[in-house]
């Protein structure tokens, strides 16, 4: 689409096809979203963002990027699933605890220093007894799990930060879970931040967040 798509209702079921928004191309959107895969040219500079306005059947749960910097141009290419990942198994969550979606993200010759991303998710996407305050962002490459930094989150969505999409495999999937609260190990607080935000937290000093709450 070599000029603006408009998106006003319903949705754009692709199947195995792809909507792809080229360097001249823009969405316009009051209400509606792509069902299935949606491609967008990342520009060069610094602090580019890019909304893929995706989701499934009713549901709009967007996927938000912002590129700390692209020094070469290329395509990113998302998609949402009403789903647990199929490898939430070893993903270390407890699968009676997540947001019941992934979004999955790939990239086409982009060269860029790092980026953000923040998938956002309807309320009927989680488990029961799900508590949001406790999202954090998990990524899947193919192989293994990581846990990035976690930035803002909030009722709706959760924002993973300072992410790279490898160039093999190309292709990451998020998925939003609660935290696991540590058992052992001594807690000791990031140097600034809010108590109550699990993110700020590591189980030795000067280790890796644990995410997890003391009590």
């Amino acid at each position: 689409i070599n000029s603006t798509l408009t998106l006003t209702a319903g949705s754009i079921i692709t199947g195995v096809n792809t909507v792809i928004i080229p360097a001249s191309g823009t969405v316009a959107r009051t209400s509606g979203f792509v069902h299935g895969f949606l491609t967008k040219n990342v520009a060069t500079g610094s602090n580019v963002s890019r909304t893929f306005e995706i989701g499934t059947a009713t549901e709009y749960t967007p996927l938000d990027i912002l590129f700390a910097s692209v020094s070469v141009t290329g395509n990113f290419t998302a998609s949402s699933t009403a789903s647990d990942h199929p490898s939430i198994g070893i993903s270390g969550f407890n699968a009676s605890l997540t947001v019941n979606r992934y979004w999955t993200l790939t990239n086409a010759t982009t060269v860029y220093t790092t980026y953000s991303a923040t998938p956002t998710f309807v309320n009927g996407d989680t488990d029961p007894g799900y508590n949001t305050n406790n999202s954090i962002v998990r990524t899947y490459n193919g192989s293994t799990w990581s846990t990035p930094n976690l930035g803002t989150v909030t009722s709706n969505s959760a924002q993973a930060l300072f992410l790279n999409t490898p160039v093999t495999p190309n292709t990451i999937y998020l998925q939003i879970g609660e935290s696991t609260p540590s058992t052992t190990g001594r807690l000791y607080s990031i140097a600034t931040g809010n108590w109550s935000t699990p993110g700020n937290w590591s189980e030795t000093s000067g280790g890796p967040n644990c995410f997890c709450v003391p009590t």
